[in-house]
């Protein structure tokens, strides 16, 4: 047996109705949201930065040309974009420190210095150890070492931008 209509069966109908039709689309909104999220790896690090990624797609493609397969091709790929992540650091960490408040900017400031203390002190190492014409034959590296010494200086402006787009997205 059916209940009688009254206002208020009739109100509550109309209000459960009401929610259904605010909450679908919303339901829906998130839904996309998180599947849109995309994650990408490189050299076995994940990111869901899209101007990461981005460079990353831009230099993936530059390697798997015919030109970008030869040791002079890949070093010139790793070259071409290598500011471009810089740029993507530098406009992370100015994003990162816009969020912050004053006495954690501090904070962050001290560690971004640090942080270029490594990348120097890593570069250096690089160039003036492993890279030099002197130290070829002493540590057996051939002309190889042209392309690890430019993949290690875009791997840590990577590793960097990567970390501290997190803090973005943990917002």
């Amino acid at each position: 047996m059916t209940k009688p209509l009254t206002l208020v069966t009739i109100t509550k109908e109309y209000f459960k109705f009401k929610m259904k039709l605010i909450l679908l689309p919303i339901f829906i909104l998130l839904t996309i949201n998180i599947f849109a999220q995309s994650t990408e790896k490189f050299d076995g690090i994940e990111s869901n930065d899209i101007r990461i990624i981005s460079v990353d797609k831009t230099l993936k493609k530059c390697l798997s040309t015919n030109e970008g397969s030869t040791t002079l091709g890949m070093k010139q790929c790793y070259l071409d974009n290598i500011p471009k992540m810089d740029n993507v650091l530098n406009i992370v960490y100015k994003e990162v420190l816009n969020m912050l408040k004053k006495d954690d900017q501090e904070k962050l400031k001290v560690s971004q210095r640090a942080w270029i203390k490594f990348y120097q002190a890593e570069t250096t190492l690089t160039n003036e150890v492993f890279r030099s014409w002197s130290n070829y034959s002493k540590y057996q590296y051939g002309s190889q070492i042209n392309v690890t010494e430019v993949h290690m200086t875009y791997t840590l402006l990577r590793e960097r931008a990567n970390r501290l787009s997190y803090y973005l997205s943990a917002e």
